[in-house]
């Protein structure tokens, strides 16, 4: 962004307005890798607990998608997914590591552990597949991007074309689904693959900047009088159970 345990119907994480306590969403292991396909209905999904993405901070705007993340892990992989019903869709970056945020986007920030002041990961992806990922050591500093080798590794599915120019007004659904290595997070900073108990802090987002409906939601509150979503000392707790 560059702008200032039960069934997963029935249990879910409401909207992080909470004045800025700590908001905690617990990640299910599985002893397998997962496949990363158009199977929305994966037995590992429909177990895993959701996130609401639907606090708009008091920012000014008419567009609020409703969507819902979900992350899992196993050994070597985490894996992240969202699920959007949108309208006013539209995505044409199509080069890794552009200018996604002005897409209709989905958005996942995290430190890997607990110290604020060691950095943060921002992966973003459009509703069309293209990724932008990288390391911030500060919030709006320089980030280090991840590179077409690391690219390779993260597997993605997405359910809609990659390039969509003419923006789709009418209500529509739309998946993103990520593998992510954490071998590749050790190319930017010290990072242990996580065991049962470790907890990190994230948020999640849904944005689009350059659409008819610009938006700009977030899963943990955010205290910031215009859209901004570097501001990690907002980001919640999430566990590895």
């Amino acid at each position: 962004m560059n702008a200032q345990g039960e069934n997963s119907e029935s249990r879910r994480d409401s909207p992080a307005e909470d004045g800025g306590k700590r908001v905690l969403y617990t990640i299910n292991k599985i002893d397998h890798d997962l496949q990363i396909n158009c199977n929305k209905e994966k037995i590992e999904w429909r177990d895993c607990p959701a996130i609401e993405v639907g606090c708009d901070n008091g920012w000014k705007m008419n567009h609020r998608p409703h969507t819902i993340a979900r992350l899992l892990y196993s050994k070597k992989y985490l894996y992240v997914r969202f699920d959007v019903k949108d309208r006013f869709v539209r995505c044409v970056a199509d080069q890794i590591n552009g200018e996604v945020w002005k897409d209709s986007c989905a958005e996942f920030f995290f430190i890997p552990g607990s110290n604020l002041s060691t950095g943060y990961f921002n992966l973003e992806v459009n509703c069309g597949g293209t990724i932008r990922m990288g390391y911030q050591e500060t919030p709006r500093g320089t980030p280090y991007l991840i590179t077409q080798e690391d690219a390779k590794e993260i597997k993605l599915y997405h359910s809609l074309p990659s390039v969509i120019e003419h923006e789709i007004v009418q209500p529509i659904e739309w998946t993103i689904e990520i593998s992510l290595p954490f071998n590749i997070l050790c190319h930017f900073a010290e990072v242990e693959p996580p065991v049962s108990g470790d907890s990190w802090k994230a948020n999640f987002y849904k944005c689009a900047e350059s659409n008819s409906h610009p938006h700009w939601l977030s899963w943990k509150h955010i205290d910031s009088p215009s859209p901004d979503f570097h501001l990690p000392k907002f980001f919640g707790e999430v566990k590895f159970g």
